[in-house]
């Protein structure tokens, strides 16, 4: 009776894991590398290039010598 008990479950496990959607490949356009990129913006010192690239930010914030700039995809 245990065993019908295991078998039962494993089975709905195994079912339930088979209707799943594959998982979703990582390419690099959404890789976050520490210190060198944020998909296919990289960060380093010709950061006006790539700000230039970028389309227009959501929000900005300019404080003291500072410009915060925030894009939300």
């Amino acid at each position: 009776m245990k065993q019908r008990q295991i078998l039962t479950v494993f089975m709905a496990a195994a079912l339930g894991m088979a209707t799943l959607p594959p998982a979703l490949a990582i390419t690099d356009d959404y890789l976050i590398i520490p210190g060198q990129s944020i998909g296919q913006t990289h960060l380093g010192s010709n950061g006006a290039f790539y700000l230039k690239k970028l389309p227009e930010a959501a929000a900005s914030d300019t404080s003291m010598q500072q410009t915060n700039l925030v894009w939300v995809s």
